[in-house]
């Protein structure tokens, strides 16, 4: 658990962040929630509400009950739910969101597209047509798809073998961004058309 990028943000910026994302990093282990006091801890320090990573949300599971535990502290903004690509529909994300959205917080899906293979596009197109398809609360404006690079820090030019970068017209960042954005708008436009039925 650390606070040092949200106090960085804040000197840079002159305020402190709209939310604060804070985790432990445990790899498989569904330990990465923080608890309670750990949530005022980085409220506190940061000055924003936080957002605590979760894995998967089973039920019966320790990753859920981690979420359960605190997901009415006043301090939490949101959860964040990690994916890589391909394991999306396996980690009942209906009732993630569902239940986040219920106490008044933000679902995050954290997507790392472009790893298994398959274009940046693709993988983020294949997360997000899974999880309308699976009933999915996409059209809420309080349900986020964050588009994760790992890696250099330096954005590089966008060759096909190049997975992790920012720029470009195919395999990129910014054409997986493109595609979430059509999603988006394509959802949007569904859920209008709908209420101008009812």
């Amino acid at each position: 658990m650390g606070i040092v990028e949200c106090q960085r943000y804040a000197r840079i910026a002159g305020h402190p962040p709209s939310l604060a994302f804070n985790y432990h990093e445990t790899g498989g282990a569904p330990h990465t929630m923080l608890n309670t006091s750990e949530i005022r801890e980085v409220h506190a320090a940061c000055g924003a509400e936080v957002v605590i990573l979760t894995r998967a949300y089973w039920p019966g599971s320790e990753w859920r009950s981690g979420v359960l535990a605190v997901l009415n502290d006043t301090g939490l903004g949101g959860v964040a739910m990690e994916f890589n690509p391909g394991d999306f529909g396996k980690r009942n994300e209906k009732d993630f969101v569902a239940d986040v959205l219920a106490a008044g917080k933000k679902p995050f899906f954290l997507l790392s597209p472009g790893a298994d293979g398959h274009t940046q596009e693709q993988d983020v197109s294949d997360a997000l047509e899974s999880y309308i398809a699976t009933g999915v609360d996409m059209a809420s404006e309080d349900t986020y798809v964050v588009i994760a690079r790992y890696g250099s820090a330096t954005p590089q030019p966008c060759p096909a073998s190049n997975p992790g970068c920012v720029y470009g017209a195919h395999n990129s960042v910014a054409a997986a961004l493109r595609v979430a954005l059509q999603i988006r708008d394509r959802v949007a436009a569904e859920v209008l058309e709908h209420s101008s039925y009812e």
